[in-house]
């Protein structure tokens, strides 16, 4: 179908960072197909990318109100509300992609740095570890697991990950950083 030809063009050009030809693409799209849910989260990524979050979250709002069970659209509100310091939001969101799609390991990952950030590292690390079984090649959750883990002095596990993050990433500086702590940190007894 044509309207599918530009979504998929649509996705092509943007996943080539030709961001202002892939809007086109879906904007016919949706005057082609007005109620094409997963165009309206293609605009929404777009604009966040762009730092227009109100303008995401609403095309975000509009995707849902036409296909409530779409798990992608709630982590990628989630993420923009955790970004903001609305953490209660961003959990609530993420809870419920995970709840349509339990297998999302990126839902996972955002869940556990949410509920990090609100001091819940023992349940962080279970949704780390769950989005490291489903993915195991994500470099930024072993990154943010070894924190998580460090701060309850589990030193050497947390080595693991950082050192993980750093074979998949070998380019990945904050993981460079945590693992140089963390040795430290075990080299002098503290």
């Amino acid at each position: 179908s044509c309207w599918m030809a530009h979504n998929n063009m649509g996705v092509s050009l943007a996943g080539r960072g030709r961001t202002d030809e892939a809007v086109a693409h879906y904007q016919e799209v949706l005057r082609l197909k007005p109620d094409f849910a997963e165009t309206y989260n293609n605009l929404g990524f777009i604009l966040a990318a762009q730092g227009k979050n109100e303008e995401a979250i609403s095309r975000y709002m509009e995707a849902l109100r036409l296909n409530p069970a779409l798990a992608e659209v709630h982590n990628n509100i989630g993420f923009i509300l955790a970004g903001q310091g609305k953490a209660e939001k961003a959990i609530t969101h993420y809870s419920e992609a995970l709840r349509l799609k339990p297998d999302f390991p990126e839902a996972h990952g955002n869940l556990g740095s949410a509920l990090a950030g609100q001091g819940k590292v023992e349940e962080a690390i279970t949704h780390y570890r769950e989005a490291l079984r489903i993915k195991p090649e994500m470099e930024k959750v072993h990154n943010a697991l070894g924190i998580a883990l460090a701060t309850l002095g589990r030193r050497d596990e947390a080595i693991q990950h950082f050192r993980e993050a750093l074979r998949i990433a070998p380019n990945y500086p904050d993981a460079g950083k945590n693992l140089r702590i963390t040795l430290g940190s075990s080299l002098n007894g503290q």
